[in-house]
């Protein structure tokens, strides 16, 4: 059995619980705190008598609204369940003998590239930069691209997990086309937390080794339900697919796919609350004189426990989940170390709950 080495294991967490009946504060999930789209939702109970059929192997519904919503043909898009299989697929399927990530990065990664034999190589993210936008060393990559002088797959988070970096396209699109053996995999997960000006899927059209992969569970707020989606060369796609089982979207995923895709009002909405939700939150725990917090751009915050508190995340972690909250340890992410976490943007309720319980855990 492979063990999750990611946030939202509320399962594990509840059977760890003194009083398993105790509601749990899952802060490790980067989760939209606004819920499930509403009509989205009520379109996918209303579908649930239809488990009893196959899902559509087409996903003609989920093309549909796609196409219509971001102007792309449908051969070049693929759906799948969840990004997590989309970028197993794709690293499997680039054939590259090297895989370049973020140091930190979303560890899945790393972790897909050595399952396909991929040499994996790395590139620092400077989470301490307040700026979101200058985080990445793009000369650092052209070096270590170049010193590679073989075919690597780049992977890229658009906004970067765990610190919410974003890409500047342009300097994206400058090594793509440097690079064009080189095949350029830009994980836009998060991206509709943002205003989505420097998201690559434009860039897709014109870039044949740029492919752009987007996951609909974390904005959506339906992680149980698993639907992702990979935009890029149609012709490159069309080989992809053949590595996908069929009926991998599952039905009611197709539904509330389909229903909450184009919800803009609702991404809208979304995106005011968490931004003044993740200020609240960046300058609440900021203002703990044991902890330093990294400026977010998106619905989670990246910081580090400082000073005597430092290497005791672990006592930190174990005093919160007595009230039931669980955030996310990140000192195995590569390029970090003692003492980071990441939390998730909540509701304003449970941000506040958070706040009070880990300045009381840090203050005696």
């Amino acid at each position: 059995m492979k063990e999750s080495t990611h946030g939202g294991n509320v399962y594990a967490f509840r059977e760890q619980m003194a009083d398993r009946q105790k509601t749990i504060l899952d802060f490790s999930a980067n989760i939209n705190p606004m819920g499930p789209e509403p009509h989205a939702y009520q379109a996918a109970l209303d579908a649930f008598p239809s488990i009893i059929h196959y899902p559509d192997p087409q996903n003609t519904d989920l093309y549909k609204v796609v196409t219509h919503k971001w102007k792309l043909p449908s051969d070049m898009i693929l759906f799948g369940n969840g990004a997590a299989e989309l970028l197993y697929v794709a690293i499997h399927g680039s054939q590259c003998k090297h895989i370049l990530v973020p140091a930190p990065g979303f560890s899945e990664y790393e972790e897909a590239g050595l399952a396909y034999g991929l040499q994996a190589q790395y590139f620092s993210i400077d989470v301490k930069n307040t700026n979101v936008y200058q985080r990445i060393n793009y000369e650092e990559l052209d070096t270590v691209l170049s010193r590679i002088g073989e075919a690597t797959i780049v992977c890229l988070g658009n906004p970067n997990n765990p610190d919410g970096s974003l890409v500047d396209p342009d300097k994206v699109a400058f090594l793509a086309r440097k690079y064009s053996d080189c095949l350029f995999l830009i994980d836009e997960s998060f991206i509709e937390f943002t205003d989505q000006k420097t998201s690559m899927r434009p860039y897709c059209k014109d870039l044949d080794n740029l492919f752009v992969l987007h996951s609909f569970t974390k904005c959506y707020a339906v992680p149980g339900l698993r639907l992702g989606m990979l935009l890029g060369k149609a012709s490159v796609l069309n080989q992809w697919a053949k590595q996908v089982p069929s009926w991998t979207v599952n039905r009611l995923a197709q539904v509330y796919g389909a229903a909450a895709i184009g919800q803009d009002e609702y991404i809208q909405k979304s995106r005011l609350y968490i931004d003044k939700e993740r200020q609240y939150l960046y300058e609440s725990l900021q203002a703990e004189s044991v902890i330093s917090m990294c400026q977010g751009s998106v619905n989670y915050l990246l910081g580090q426990l400082q000073g005597v508190w430092q290497n005791q995340l672990a006592r930190l972690q174990s005093g919160l989940a007595k009230s039931g909250i669980l955030i996310r340890s990140c000192q195995a992410y590569r390029g970090l170390g003692q003492g980071w976490f990441r939390v998730a943007v909540k509701r304003h309720e449970d941000n506040k709950i958070l706040v009070a319980c880990l300045h009381e855990i840090l203050t005696t």
